[in-house]
């Protein structure tokens, strides 16, 4: 017969799911802060790929190559592709991955500890700092969180029935895609509690056998296969970026720990602490707790070491880094959560029957009001709030496809849909000095008027956020000219004698004018290789071009043979 405490939250789940909803929605509604913590440049990363259509790996507003598996970034495209561009698709993985870490922890906690440490386990999760962050930050440490607590669930259960061996194998390749091939590193580090187990008289459980590496040539095919994909559309840019800066370079040395390997090993665990208040202590009254006396019945006991295997091993791996950042431990919360959890309830049971019952409401208010505290405490920068903004009233004006240079924040792009890399003062002073049409969002408009007009130059600002960031244009309107020029950084592309009403992607959708011969050039003083595309309207013959770093393309409309190319080396920057 099940205790009434157990039946009243046998359903915590639906408890979990809307206090979940709770905390997006309200981050949602208090508004998008995009443009700080680093969040834009992941942002830029799901633009691209859904904009741009590049998959294998992404770019960001700055033209570097992402320093990270693509996972998040697909996850984001598909959301944009359902909901659209904006704030509500770029945090979703977060988010859904924040909501399958909680309901991991009810579950794998539940089955073996009862529904009401279940449920506990679940609020956990979203009661720190850890969870209102995980919900709503664009970043991949949330969803790197999920998918190594996913690997972790996937060989306890591997371990305890002796089967299903393929599926902690394909969970540590979504874990790898998101974050590199610590995943599978941190997702498998409960396995030492097969040794554990084994040395302390206990009937032995089965171990590890040569079954447990069949899932290991799917692993490296899958995981192989991406970084192959991704080395031929990029090359060394990708080797440079993603291997030796982002992989082998924060492990042994980072500026923030100028000792190299380990010099920072006291922080993680500060940072658990610090991020998991209150009940981060609890979870090492737990750890504690397993050593001096595990639980008695068998699997719980197996469970118990594993999550603190899983749990310790983490933290030591964090602690041998050199690159130290207090939302790295967030793959430690799942295993602290889940031992936590039966200890407070442990630790209740001699409470009074009311007092036990109100327990989980209690956790719900409690992450509610520091949700809420939280959220009041970090104020919206004025960068967030004016990106936001231009990005509105362009929609409103000449919208999102009109081919607009940004000298802004990249945050400003993200209601409209497009990743084009952002330019500098010293590239669009000059370029709206010239005869071409130049349209850029900037962050002193009326200045750069006011400095131009003074060089005798015509500039006009064409609109302006509340926040005062707008558009310069050497035209008094939105008009398409008959010659426009974009600027994108080290990319510039120019079309002469036809309109250019809309770019999207890097499809550019030109209109023929009757008295002229279309031409676009297309100078690439970047990194990499860039694609586009180039549609006339009226005509069937869409020409894709491939503009190799260093390199001017000129591509001419000519009648009865479609579009000629010429390549010239990139003339030098004015």
């Amino acid at each position: 017969m099940r205790e009434p405490d157990e039946t009243r939250w046998r359903h915590g789940a639906w408890l979990i799911v809307a206090l979940w909803i709770a905390l997006w929605g309200m981050k949602l509604l208090l508004g998008n802060d995009l443009a700080e913590r680093d969040q834009q440049r992941q942002a830029a990363y799901i633009m691209d790929a859904w904009s741009n259509g590049r998959w294998s790996a992404q770019a960001d507003f700055q033209a570097d190559v992402a320093s990270k598996p693509p996972l998040y970034n697909w996850l984001g495209a598909a959301a944009v592709a359902v909901v659209g561009p904006g704030h509500l698709a770029v945090t979703a993985p977060a988010a859904l991955a924040t909501l399958a870490l909680a309901l991991l922890a009810w579950h794998w906690t539940r089955r073996l500890w009862g529904p009401v440490a279940g449920l506990t386990a679940g609020l956990l999760v979203l009661l720190p700092i850890v969870g209102p962050k995980m919900v709503t930050y664009v970043r991949t440490d949330g969803l790197f969180a999920a998918t190594v607590a996913l690997t972790a669930y996937a060989w306890w259960r591997a371990w305890e029935h002796g089967r299903s061996w393929w599926w902690p194998w394909l969970a540590a390749v979504a874990a790898t895609l998101v974050k590199g091939p610590a995943g599978l590193l941190l997702g498998s580090l409960g396995l030492l509690a097969i040794g554990w187990e084994s040395r302390t008289g206990f009937p032995r459980k089965p171990g590890l056998t040569w079954r447990a590496l069949a899932g290991l040539p799917v692993y490296l095919l899958l995981v192989g296969g991406w970084f192959l994909w991704a080395w031929h559309d990029w090359g060394q840019p990708l080797i440079d970026r993603m291997v030796h800066r982002e992989l082998i370079g924060p492990a042994v040395a980072s500026p923030d720990a100028p000792g190299g390997l380990g010099s920072g090993f006291w922080k993680p665990p500060l940072y658990f602490l610090g991020r998991t208040l209150p009940w981060g202590f609890v979870a090492v009254l737990a750890v504690i707790r397993v050593f001096r006396r595990a639980d008695e019945r068998p699997e719980q006991r197996r469970a118990q070491r594993f999550l603190t295997c899983t749990f310790l091993g983490g933290m030591l791996v964090f602690s041998l880094a050199s690159h130290q950042r207090g939302d790295l431990i967030w793959p430690l919360v799942l295993p602290a959560a889940i031992l936590a959890a039966p200890e407070l309830v442990r630790l209740a049971a001699g409470w009074p029957a009311r007092t036990r019952r109100w327990l989980p409401p209690a956790l719900v208010l409690l992450v509610l009001l520091t949700h809420a505290a939280y959220q009041g405490m970090v104020r919206r920068s004025e960068p967030s709030l004016r990106s936001h903004a231009l990005g509105q009233a362009v929609l409103d004006g000449p919208g999102a496809d009109f081919p607009l240079s940004f000298g802004v924040r990249y945050a400003t792009q993200v209601p409209l849909g497009t990743n084009r890399y952002l330019t500098l003062p010293e590239q669009y002073g000059p370029a709206l000095e010239d005869e071409p049409a130049v349209y850029v969002a900037v962050e002193t408009p009326d200045a750069l008027v006011a400095r131009l007009q003074a060089e005798g130059h015509a500039a006009w600002v064409l609109t302006r956020s509340p926040g005062g960031w707008g558009v310069v244009a050497n035209r008094p309107d939105w008009s398409p000219a008959p010659s426009t020029r974009l600027l994108m950084g080290a990319l510039v592309v120019s079309v002469e004698q036809a309109r250019w009403p809309a770019l999207q992607g890097r499809t550019l959708r030109l209109e023929r004018l009757h008295a002229g011969t279309p031409r676009v050039t297309i100078v690439n003083s970047g990194p990499f290789t860039e694609r586009f595309v180039l549609a006339l309207k009226g005509a069937t013959d869409e020409r894709r071009l491939q503009v190799a770093p260093g390199t001017q393309i000129t591509a001419l409309w000519v009648d009865g043979r479609g579009w000629t190319e010429s390549v010239a080396p990139a003339p030098a920057p004015r």
